[in-house]
C-alpha cells in the first residue's frame, strides 16, 4: 500500500497543470520563464486564496487524446461533415492511477485491492457533462460557418458530431479551412486554461479523392461548396 502511495504521488509531476489553483495562474501568468512560473505557483499554493472561488483540484479534468476528423457524406448529394472524439480521465485519482498504469499493468488491481476506496472515486460523480464550442478560423471561412457550441453533453459522451444546421443557420464545412475547438469537463473553473482543451483543425484540400473546385483542374472528383441540405454535384 505504501509503495502504490509514493507511486502515486511521483506522478503528480505529470499533471500538475491540473491541480494548479486558478488565482495562483493569473497571480504568475506574467513570467517568461516556465521554471520561474512553476516556483511561483507552487509558493502561491501554500497561501490561502483572495477569493471565494474553490481548488481547482475540486474539478474534473478536461478532455484529451481529442481528435478531429472530417469526411466525405454521400446523402442526396455530397458534404464535408466533422466528428469530434475525446477521452477523459474519470476523477482526481484516476488521473494518477492511469499514469501509472502505463509503467505497470497490476498497478490499477492493487489500488483496487488496497484501496477499496478507489474504485468508488473512479466514477466521477463530479463531472455532469461537457462543453464544446466549434469556430472557423479566418473571414472567409466564417462566411459559411458562423460558429457552433454545446453545453449539454452528457458526461459519459465521447463522440460529437459538429451538425449541418445551428439555431436556423447552416454550418458549412469547407476545404482548405481551419477550425478551432474548445472543450471543457462541467462544472469548470471560468478562464482557467488548465482545464481548457484547444485544438486546431485544417480541413484537407482533398478527401477520398474529392477536393475543393478552385484551381484543380486535374483532380478526379470535385465537391461544390453548397449549403447542407442543397444538392451537390460532382464534377470529372
Amino acid at each position: 500500500m505504501t509503495r502504490l502511495l509514493l507511486a502515486l504521488f511521483v506522478q503528480l509531476n505529470s499533471v500538475a497543470a491540473l491541480q494548479q489553483r486558478s488565482d495562483c495562474v493569473v497571480e504568475c501568468a506574467h513570467l517568461e520563464s516556465h521554471r520561474a512560473y512553476e516556483a511561483c505557483v507552487a509558493e502561491c499554493a501554500k497561501q490561502p486564496r483572495k477569493d471565494n472561488v474553490p481548488d481547482v483540484a475540486d474539478y474534473p479534468a478536461p478532455p484529451s487524446n481529442v481528435s478531429i476528423d472530417t469526411a466525405v457524406v454521400i446523402d442526396n448529394g455530397k458534404f464535408l461533415e466533422t466528428t469530434v472524439t475525446w477521452t477523459a480521465a474519470k476523477g482526481k485519482l484516476a488521473a494518477f492511477v492511469n499514469e501509472l498504469s502505463r509503467s505497470s499493468t497490476t498497478a490499477r488491481a492493487d489500488a483496487s485491492k488496497n484501496c477499496p476506496t478507489a474504485e468508488r472515486e473512479l466514477s466521477d460523480p463530479a463531472r455532469t457533462g461537457f462543453y464544446l464550442r466549434y469556430s472557423a478560423v479566418g473571414e472567409q471561412c466564417q462566411r459559411d460557418f458562423a460558429g457552433y457550441f454545446a453545453s449539454n453533453i452528457g458526461p459519459n459522451e465521447r463522440t460529437h458530431p459538429i451538425p449541418l444546421l445551428f439555431n436556423n443557420h447552416p454550418l458549412v464545412i469547407n476545404h482548405d479551412c481551419e477550425y478551432r475547438l474548445q472543450m471543457h469537463s462541467k462544472p469548470y473553473p471560468y478562464g482557467d486554461a488548465a482545464y481548457t482543451t484547444v485544438q486546431n483543425h485544417k480541413v484537407p484540400h482533398c478527401i477520398d479523392e474529392y477536393c475543393a473546385c478552385s484551381g484543380e483542374p486535374h483532380c478526379s472528383h470535385c465537391m461544390l461548396h453548397t449549403q447542407p441540405g442543397a444538392h451537390r454535384t460532382q464534377d470529372s
